[in-house]
């Protein structure tokens, strides 16, 4: 056990929590530096190609894609009208979890047994989904184990 979990094990839960979103705070500013230095350096890629900005650059150059960048501002527009609302609903329940409890409860459980045990539902979605899934386990295409060297994922909905 790394010396902030045995830190963690001898505070009450809010502690805990604060604790952690003070890590993530500091690994997040220093991950935000590098990001906003990536879009300034995109920029500029993209403006010494004659165009505005990088997404419009992206599209053309960058990215294959079948859509143009007015399609997938058209799709956001409809995701915020039809989606957002529902996510908003779902706002509360989802701040409101315990993902101290849930995350403690995890520990111990193979990245590889959770993605085996979505299968049966990803086949009722879609066939093909099964032989994706079947494919990430054969060549251990993913990575969900936790580690000190991953910046941490949002504890808290955004507000839209």
């Amino acid at each position: 056990m790394n010396r902030l979990n045995m830190e963690a094990d001898e505070m009450d839960h809010d502690a805990v929590v604060e604790f952690y979103q003070g890590i993530s705070r500091q690994r997040n500013d220093a991950v935000g530096e590098v990001f906003v230095e990536l879009v300034d350096v995109r920029n500029e890629i993209a403006k010494l190609n004659g165009y505005d900005n990088y997404a419009e650059y992206a599209y053309d150059a960058v990215y294959v894609r079948d859509y143009t960048l007015d399609e997938t501002r058209d799709l956001l527009k409809e995701i915020r009208k039809h989606v957002v609302p529902v996510m908003a609903d779902m706002k509360d329940v989802l701040n409101d979890t315990d993902y101290m409890r849930l995350y403690t409860e995890g520990q111990g459980i193979e990245s590889t047994s959770i993605i085996e045990q979505i299968g049966p539902y990803l086949e009722e979605i879609d066939p093909e989904l099964k032989d994706t899934q079947e494919h990430f386990l054969k060549y251990r295409l993913y990575d969900m184990d936790t580690s000190q060297n991953k910046a941490t994922s949002l504890k808290k909905i955004p507000d839209f």
